[in-house]
């Protein structure tokens, strides 16, 4: 009987993504790894994953960042300049949706 594979994901050519921009900016800032996966609570394992493009953030993650830090969002999503409001913390402990009117994306999240 043959072995099949275990699909994998596709690396994305480039450093185009999600996952780069975030160890752009927090290489910038500067915050080791640990200290910036400690910081929006999510394990090393996932914040390694995430910035070497293996996988995306949850919404749930870009929650916690949006909240824990002053990253551009809009960059760190589109990779082009622009303002996302900070006048509004949105929670992490219940289930929402934001609508944000400054970029018009939507987030929602799931309590776990």
């Amino acid at each position: 009987m043959k072995k099949t594979k275990t699909p994998v994901k596709a690396k994305r050519s480039g450093s185009t993504g999600i996952g780069p921009r975030m160890r752009q900016w927090r290489k910038a800032q500067p915050i080791k790894g640990y200290e910036f996966a400690k910081l929006i609570k999510i394990s090393q394992g996932s914040l390694s994953d995430i910035e070497n493009d293996k996988s995306d953030p949850s919404a749930l993650t870009l929650v916690k960042l949006y909240n824990a830090t002053d990253i551009n969002m809009h960059w760190l999503l589109t990779g082009e300049e622009g303002e996302i409001n900070k006048d509004i913390e949105i929670p992490t402990d219940h289930n929402i949706v934001h609508l944000n009117p400054g970029c018009g994306i939507l987030i929602k999240c799931n309590k776990r």
